[in-house]
């Protein structure tokens, strides 16, 4: 009889850097943190350091919904106040010596130019009114979405199927689906592989100065 599979750490998929307010607070974030990993075991964190906002972790979570249950109870329970930077994904990037990189902060991009960069994937689930199926395919395909499949569940309600890039709608996807189907959308995702992808790293200056909190990937 063959063994039963053992234990496997969870996998974040999104990542978060979380800075405290003021920078005498950071040994009460990283307390807490480490209260919070007491009874969930899928949060990760590590320091990290921004020209910008001084000390703080590097988050990874499951995804959105468990990034933004744990920043509430950092708040809510710990009474904390934070500064999150945009969530992220982790890229593959694979440099020009064949040197392969798993990129979840875009301040630690590679320098000059990559060979590959590999992004990861979803299969994502909307169901909308039929009426909106126009606005909710447009705004797919401005996330670079490829259409997997259509069915109506109903003489006024449709399945939409979408392969897209977790990168592209981690950020602000579901809230622009709301607005163009005024609330009636849903959205589920699952975790679909990984492609090839054309990105550079884009760097927001201030003052003269590269802000590496601002750094994105973009197409």
């Amino acid at each position: 009889m063959d063994a039963l599979p053992g234990y496997a750490d969870p996998t974040p998929m999104v990542y978060s850097g979380l800075f405290p307010m003021s920078q005498e607070d950071y040994p009460d974030l990283r307390d807490a943190l480490e209260k919070l990993q007491l009874n969930d075991a899928s949060l990760t964190f590590e320091p990290e350091t921004s020209v910008a906002l001084g000390f703080g972790f590097r988050g990874g979570f499951l995804g959105l919904l468990h990034m933004e249950i744990t920043r509430m109870r950092l708040e809510r329970e710990f009474d904390l106040d934070l500064i999150s930077t945009a969530p992220n994904v982790v890229y593959r990037v694979v440099s020009e010596d064949g040197t392969e990189k798993r990129v979840s902060n875009p301040a630690d991009w590679p320098d000059g130019k990559p060979r590959e960069i590999w992004e990861p994937m979803v299969k994502c689930t909307i169901i909308v009114p039929s009426e909106f199926i126009g606005g909710t395919m447009e705004l797919c395909q401005q996330k670079r979405g490829e259409m997997g499949g259509m069915d109506y569940l109903s003489e006024d309600r449709v399945e939409l199927r979408y392969k897209m890039p977790m990168g592209e709608i981690i950020f602000d996807f579901f809230d622009l689906l709301k607005s163009r189907t005024k609330g009636y959308a849903s959205l589920n995702y699952e975790e679909a592989g990984e492609q090839n992808a054309d990105l550079v790293k884009v760097d927001i200056l201030l003052q003269g100065e590269v802000v590496d909190t601002f750094s994105a990937p973009t197409r």
